[in-house]
């Protein structure tokens, strides 16, 4: 197993550490091109980035930043692995379950999705979180430690691969 993420090391796979949106992208591809059974796209992944300054921006100037968007991970592995099973997860505001459907299934239907896990945005930096897993014909809801949630995940791409 490879993770790709901006965080510590964990004990249970290989990490590759990125800082930018441009990185993950790069590292995602070669594990995926590596050979994987399957992708789970967790990542909060900016949709826009910025080009970096040549020089330092003195206090006070005014600045414009131009935004470029950035390449939408799932997308981009799906183009190159289209029988690769991808979960991915949507963050919402709305704090609505039909809102949350919706887009999950809307980036389910765009990308070919196995499902998606969608929660409200609100349960960032939460320990506990409240989740449901989105398929085309069913949602099914979840509530507990974001750890129970992942184990959750785990046996949800269990039923897609067996």
């Amino acid at each position: 197993m490879t993770l790709v993420h901006d965080g510590d090391d964990v004990h249970y796979a290989d990490v590759l550490a990125v800082e930018s949106a441009a990185e993950m992208l790069d590292a995602v591809q070669a594990a995926v091109d590596a050979g994987s059974d399957a992708l789970v796209s967790a990542a909060a992944i900016s949709d826009f980035t910025v080009e970096a300054a040549d020089q330092k921006i003195r206090s006070g100037d005014a600045i414009t930043l131009d935004l470029q968007p950035v390449p939408k991970l799932i997308d981009t592995v799906r183009e190159s692995h289209p029988d690769l099973p991808i979960v991915g997860f949507k963050a919402e505001t709305s704090g609505d379950d039909d809102a949350m459907v919706e887009q999950a299934r809307r980036i389910m239907d765009r990308a070919g999705l196995a499902f998606v896990v969608a929660n409200d945005a609100s349960v960032m930096g939460s320990d506990e979180t409240r989740a449901l897993v989105v398929r085309d014909d069913d949602i099914g809801e979840f509530a507990g430690s974001k750890a129970e949630l992942g184990a959750r995940v785990a046996s949800e791409l269990e039923l897609e691969l067996s």
